[in-house]
């Protein structure tokens, strides 16, 4: 299992929803992104981290198969064609707009820091 940090920016969060949607476990994970928790000079995010497993990851880059359940695929493979995948969290930087940042073996509070991402609402605790 590897530890990432996506990075979302407002205005992709709905075919990221669909990306997650189409590559998660149910219709639910097309919900990953409906927060805006973060802020940046460059506009507002939504921050998921979780553990994905080495199938999941291999799943990102390749072509993608609808699920058993009802996702627009071609907002999911839009969202795919944005992600900017960064292996090494300690150089890692948000990308120029209309990218996704995929940070791998990164987590939580000190990767968004070095992002240079503040919480918006004191209510949202970064992801550990």
């Amino acid at each position: 299992m590897t530890q990432i940090l996506i990075c979302t920016p407002a205005p992709l969060r709905a075919d990221a929803n669909a990306l997650m949607s189409a590559l998660g476990n149910g219709p639910e994970d097309g919900h990953t992104f409906d927060a805006l928790g973060f802020s940046h000079d460059t506009g507002s995010y939504a921050v998921a981290a979780f553990r994905a497993s080495d199938t999941w990851l291999s799943r990102l880059p390749a072509p993608l198969a609808p699920p058993d359940w009802a996702v627009d695929m071609d907002a999911a493979t839009r969202a795919q064609a944005a992600l900017k995948i960064q292996k090494a969290a300690n150089t890692a930087t948000l990308p120029q707009a209309g990218s996704i940042l995929v940070i791998l073996g990164a987590s939580g509070r000190g990767m968004l820091d070095r992002l240079g991402l503040t919480s918006i609402d004191n209510d949202i605790q970064p992801p550990d």
